[in-house]
């Protein structure tokens, strides 16, 4: 009778047993760009070690790990052993930078920021370089001690808070995983600067570069936007630097900008100057970062909260959409603001591309104005100015004393136009981003 015949979850461990030959085998490919690295063989084992059904008894235990000793672990792990730990540990790290540069070609390239000096590469490559280092030089006592964590041992593998929380999904050479004693010193009252629906933003310090830390309200699961985020490298995106799973909430971790948003430009510090040129320009970047979120990322991505609060600025007052994803993230329990909101996505729930350009009109409404479009009386800014905008009165009125210039008026004419265009009701009959940044340039083009 065989060994296993009636041992509980033995078809479980075969499983087991033949990914790790399964391993050894790719392991022992002849090119060698075939074979995996370290990092990968370990996060392997751990995906088999989670699938072990749980409360194998104790009695079949030792038979279950005799017959596993002296079937396979003998011939296919000692294989595993001598044919890729004994190529050396110099292949290995060969291998790991191949991988590490093709994972970054494959990241999208529409738009790049050219940064002159990423001020996190010192501190990133420290922190690669370590965990891979440590991988790749102890790899043979990593490989073997996941191989003994899993069941095919009789042993149930430990899963710590990492793992729990999909922490291996997140294994991309871009997204850098903080630690919890990294960002506890950040997540204080004197540090907050920002409390929505949506959670906590706090400024501070790692490895002496400037960081923005948003602490999620929500324990939603959101591994995946987080992938999806940490992708988008656009001049005019805030970017997404890495996360932190060690909380019970997700911690996200962006590269810092000014506190100053455009709401605050706008309605708070009004004694700033803001030309038509500077106005023109804040439009013309934002449009282009949602063109590029619509239509040009390799996944299509939507706002859901855009408003002047969320467009925010660096020290040479490049203006940079922040908040991408986080209404996802966040879960459908959380109401973003909605004074800013899509009538139709407020209706039916459906976020679209054209629920982002509606928000955008009433950004185009607020450059234009200088006063925010969605004040307590009934809105009545921006129920003006469409009623002025479907009978094709012009809308000099409602024009910012400080642009409604002479020379001026014909192009705040034409970015009014398209702003009654982004805040029509029929969703049909809105441009799409790309429309709407094509026209502003040409604006622009002509100041």
């Amino acid at each position: 009778m065989n060994r296993l015949e009636g041992s509980h979850g033995w078809e479980t461990q075969m499983e087991q047993v033949k990914v790790c030959i399964k391993i050894g085998v790719q392991c022992m490919e002849s090119d060698r760009k075939k074979r995996p690295v370290a990092r990968h063989i370990i996060d392997r084992l751990d995906d088999t070690a989670n699938t072990v059904e749980a409360g194998i008894n104790s009695s079949s235990v030792d038979d279950q790990v005799g017959f596993l000793k002296e079937q396979y672990c003998e011939e296919k792990i000692a294989d595993l052993s001598s044919e890729y730990m004994g190529k050396g540990i110099r292949e290995s790290s060969e291998e790991l930078a191949e991988h590490v540069g093709t994972l970054r070609e494959e990241h999208w390239q529409q738009e790049q920021e050219d940064a002159p000096v990423d001020l996190w590469s010192s501190c990133w490559e420290q922190q690669y370089t370590e965990q891979q280092g440590a991988s790749i030089s102890s790899s043979n006592s990593g490989v073997f001690h996941k191989l003994k964590n899993l069941d095919i041992f009789g042993r149930k593998a430990p899963r710590d808070l990492y793992s729990r929380k999909g922490g291996p999904r997140l294994d991309f050479p871009n997204l850098r995983k903080f630690k919890q004693g990294e960002l506890e010193p950040i997540l204080k009252y004197e540090n907050l600067i920002i409390k929505d629906v949506f959670g906590e933003v706090y400024r501070g310090l790692v490895c002496n570069v400037p960081i923005t830390v948003r602490k999620l309200i929500s324990e939603t699961e959101c591994l995946d936007e987080i992938v999806i985020q940490s992708q988008v490298i656009h001049k005019n995106i805030v970017r997404l630097r890495g996360c932190c799973l060690e909380f019970d909430n997700h911690m996200l971790v962006y590269d810092f900008l000014s506190t100053d948003s455009l709401h605050d430009i706008l309605h708070i510090n009004v004694e700033v100057p803001l030309n038509l040129g500077v106005r023109l320009s804040i439009a013309a970047a934002s449009a282009g970062a949602l063109a590029y979120a619509h239509s040009k990322a390799s996944i299509k991505l939507l706002h859901g909260d855009l408003k002047p609060a969320n467009i925010l600025f660096n020290g040479n007052f490049v203006p940079k959409i922040f908040g991408f994803g986080v209404s996802r993230m966040a879960g459908s329990q959380i109401i973003p603001d909605i004074s800013y909101m899509d009538p139709v996505y407020l209706e039916t729930g459906r976020l679209t591309k054209k629920s982002d350009v509606y928000s955008f009109g009433l950004i185009i409404l607020e450059l234009l104005t200088r006063k925010k479009a969605t004040n307590p009386d009934n809105n009545s800014l921006v129920r003006n100015f469409l009623e002025n905008h479907k009978h094709g009165r012009k809308s000099t009125e409602f024009f910012d004393k400080e642009t409604a210039v002479t020379g001026d008026l014909a192009l705040l004419d034409n970015l009014a136009d398209i702003a009654g265009e982004c805040l029509i009701l029929d969703v049909d009959l809105r441009p799409g981003m790309k429309e709407v940044e094509r026209r502003i340039v040409l604006i622009q083009s002509r100041k």
